[in-house]
C-alpha cells in the first residue's frame, strides 16, 4: 500500500458523516403581580395606585460567547473486530444551543484522521475498524455561534477476534524507559502487563513520528536491546496475549541516534564486521513486508554482498526489491543488484521482501554475510 504525506496542519483526512440537526429550544418567563398596601375601607384604597401587572422579567441568560461545556461520558459500548461504537452525555450549552458536534477518530501511529459531523442531538456514532489497532478519539461541540466546547477524548483497541473464548486485550505495559543508550544503541525497560488469561510477550515497534511502525521485536521479558538510525528514532511497547490481543501501546520514547559503529569486542571468537536490522513495516491475514537494512561496521569495504537468513516460523518470500533471492526450505539467500554491490565502510544498503506466514511470523534468528556472522538487535 503506497503512503501519502499530509499536506495540511500535519495530518489527512477522510471525508465522513456530515449531518446537522438543532433541537428546539423552550424559553420560559415568570409573571409577578403587585399586592395592594395594608388598609381597610374606600380611603385606604383610595390612597393607593391602582393595582398593576409587572412586565414579566427576562430569563437570565448566560454572557454572550460563553462557550458549551465539553461532552461528558465518552465511552466504548461495543468494540468488535470490525466496527466500534461510542456514546456520550451531551454538553451542556453556553450562550448559545448546540448546533452539532465534530468527531475524529485517527488510528494509533498514523496521520489519517476521520472526521465527523453530527447533529446537535447526537449522543452515539459507529465507525468502521479492523483488528489488534489502537483508535484515538476526539469529540467537541459547537453551539450556534460557531464556538467550540472543551474536547473530550477517548483510546479502546478492537480485538483479535469476536468469537474466541478471550476477546478481551490485555492492560498497557507502563513506565517505558532507557538504560545504557548512546548514540548507537539503547536498552528499552518497561513494567509488566497483566490480563485476565495471561500476557504471553511485549511487542517492541519503531515510529518514524508520522504514520509508519516496524514491529522490532516480539519478546517475553520487560526490555529489548534497539539500534538507533542517525537523527530521531522513537520506540513504543505493547502487551499481547495467548489469543492475539494486544494492548493500547505506551507513549512513545525518543532518542537522537548517530548511526551505526563498531560493536565494542566481545569474548566471542567470531569477528562481526557487519549488523543487519530486520523490521516488520506491515503485516495482515497471511502475509506481511520486512525491511532488511545490513551496516558494514568493519574497516574495509564490502564489494559484492551475499546475506543469507533462516524464516524458521513457516515464511515463504514471495517477491522482493533491491536484491535477488532464492529460498531453500527455511534458508533464504539475497544477494546484490550489482548497482549496490559496494557497501563502504561505515555505510549501509537495503532490501525488502515481502512474504506470506500462516502459523506465526516470528523475526530471523540470525544473519551472515558473505559467510560470516553478523550481529542483531
Amino acid at each position: 500500500m503506497p503512503d501519502f504525506r499530509s499536506t495540511v496542519a500535519g495530518r489527512r483526512l477522510v471525508p465522513a458523516l456530515l449531518a446537522a440537526v438543532v433541537g428546539p429550544v423552550a424559553v420560559f418567563g415568570s409573571v409577578l403581580v403587585a399586592v395592594p398596601g395594608a388598609g381597610t375601607g374606600p380611603a385606604a384604597w383610595a390612597a393607593q395606585p391602582p393595582a398593576a401587572t409587572a412586565e414579566p422579567s427576562p430569563t437570565p441568560t448566560p454572557t454572550p460567547g460563553d462557550p458549551p461545556g465539553a461532552p461528558t461520558n465518552l465511552v466504548a459500548t461495543e468494540v468488535r473486530t470490525d466496527s466500534v461504537t461510542i456514546s456520550w452525555t451531551p454538553a451542556t450549552p453556553g450562550c448559545c444551543p448546540i448546533a452539532e458536534y465534530h468527531l475524529s477518530v485517527l488510528p494509533a501511529f498514523s496521520d489519517v484522521i476521520t472526521p465527523y459531523r453530527l447533529g446537535g442531538d447526537a449522543t452515539s456514532l459507529t465507525f468502521r475498524a479492523w483488528p489488534t489497532s489502537e483508535f484515538r478519539i476526539s469529540l467537541s461541540a459547537r453551539d450556534t455561534q460557531g464556538t467550540y466546547s472543551p474536547g473530550a477524548t477517548l483510546r479502546v483497541v478492537t480485538p483479535a477476534t469476536d468469537t474466541g473464548p478471550d476477546t478481551t486485550p490485555p492492560q498497557a505495559p507502563t513506565d517505558l524507559a532507557a538504560r545504557d543508550a548512546s548514540g548507537w544503541g539503547a536498552e528499552l525497560t518497561w513494567s509488566a502487563a497483566t490480563d485476565d488469561v495471561g500476557v504471553t510477550g511485549y511487542q517492541v515497534y519503531w515510529f518514524d513520528g508520522w504514520y509508519t511502525s516496524r514491529l522490532l521485536a516480539t519478546v517475553t521479558g520487560t526490555s529489548h536491546r534497539v539500534s538507533l538510525a542517525p537523527g530521531r528514532n522513537l520506540f513504543y511497547v505493547r502487551a499481547v496475549d495467548a489469543a492475539g490481543n494486544v494492548s493500547l501501546a505506551t507513549p512513545t520514547i525518543s532518542f537522537t541516534g548517530t548511526g551505526p559503529q563498531t560493536p565494542t569486542p566481545s569474548t566471542t571468537p567470531v569477528q562481526r564486521t557487519c549488523h543487519v536490522d530486520y523490521a516488520v513495516s506491515a503485516q495482515w491475514r497471511g502475509g506481511f513486508i520486512a525491511e532488511v537494512t545490513v551496516h558494514n561496521v568493519g574497516a574495509a569495504p564490502v564489494d559484492g554482498w551475499t546475506l543469507a537468513f533462516d524464516l524458521t516460523d513457516g515464511q515463504r518470500v514471495r517477491s522482493a526489491w533491491n536484491a535477488r533471492y532464492t529460498q531453500s526450505g527455511a534458508t533464504v539467500t539475497a544477494r546484490d543488484l550489482r548497482w549496490n554491490r559496494l557497501i563502504p565502510a561505515g555505510g549501509s544498503v537495503s532490501f525488502g521482501i515481502m512474504a506470506s506466514w500462516t502459523g506465526g511470523n516470528a523475526p530471523p534468528t540470525g544473519f551472515t554475510l558473505n559467510g560470516g556472522a553478523c550481529a542483531t538487535g
